[in-house]
Formats: C-alpha cells, structure tokens, sequence
C-alpha cells in the first residue's frame, strides 16, 4: 500500500462527512436543494405548462385567484394566474431554471477569470 492515501480515503475519514451527517439541519438543507436542483432540470416535466408558450396563453384565465376554478374554463390553478392567464406555479418552476443556469454561469465566469 502507498505512503499517500486516496482523495476518496481521505475524505472518508475527514471530520467533514461525520459532521454534515450530525446536522439534521444541514442534511434538511441539502435535501431541498437537491429537490430544486431535480425542479429545475426537470421543469418540463413538471410544471402543468409551460408559460413561454405562446400558443397556450387563455386571456380568460387571466386573474385567476389560487385554489379556485376559473368561471370561464373551469381549471384550477394552485397559485393562480397573471394578467395573461399564465400559471404562476409554471412562471415559479421554468425561473428556477434560469436563475440555476445563470448561478451555475456567473461561478463558472468566476473560475475562469
């Protein structure tokens, strides 16, 4: 066996793993952001439609309150509707998408330079 031990030997036995596994906080913390990061990779999948689609915008859902079908088309929409009758939760979930892929750029930016 050699003098120098693996990176992954190492971190096995750093204090750093022991005390990330200790903090519920800190695994309740990790879990969220794993959930958002999986949202906002898989958005399309998701989200019930998608609010840059132009073809899909209803001027009659417009204003929809939360929680309460439309009178004019009957859908539900759980955080409602803007002005042009986009699903808030959808406008939610596609903009996590973009503020991860200009997070991720801006430490990539942040590396390079």
């Amino acid at each position: 066996m050699s003098a120098q031990k693996s990176l992954m030997g190492r971190f096995r036995e750093s204090d750093f793993l022991y005390d990330f596994k200790r903090s519920p906080v800190t695994v309740v913390s990790f879990v969220i952001v794993v959930m958002l990061i999986l949202l906002a990779v898989f958005a399309d999948l998701v989200a019930p439609t998608n609010p840059f689609d132009a073809g899909s915008l209803n001027l009659m859902n417009g204003f929809t309150p939360p929680m309460q079908p439309n009178a004019f088309t009957g859908e539900t929409f759980y955080l409602g509707t803007d002005d042009q009758g986009r699903d808030l939760l959808s406008a939610i979930i596609f903009g996590l998408r973009v503020s991860l892929f200009v997070g991720l750029t801006a430490v990539i930016l942040a590396m390079v330079l």
